[in-house]
């Protein structure tokens, strides 16, 4: 993650088929995640841009053939900051 970059951090339930909630940063998510006792994904996205172009042009995409919409439109980046809740708690801790 770029800090030049403004970004939110969104939170996708688990088995949700819509984000729950968008935060600005880490803390505030994880207090109102571990105040409802949540599981799912908290994933940092860029404003402003696709997670694909962000992606390139961070260097952590290398695009080939991969350009198309159907492509872009479902594509995400393990290289984005994110934290796996279960029950409220950051899995593994």
């Amino acid at each position: 993650m770029n800090p030049e970059i403004s970004g939110v951090y969104v939170f996708h339930g688990t088995g949700a088929q819509f984000a729950a909630a968008v935060y600005k940063s880490v803390a505030q998510a994880s207090a109102d995640i571990e105040r409802h006792r949540l599981s799912g994904l908290l994933t940092w996205y860029p404003l402003g841009s696709t997670v694909y172009d962000y992606a390139v042009e961070q260097g952590f995409f290398r695009p080939r053939e991969y350009s198309d919409g159907k492509f872009i439109q479902s594509f995400t980046s393990a290289a984005l900051d994110h934290h796996h809740f279960e029950n409220g708690r950051i899995a593994g801790e």
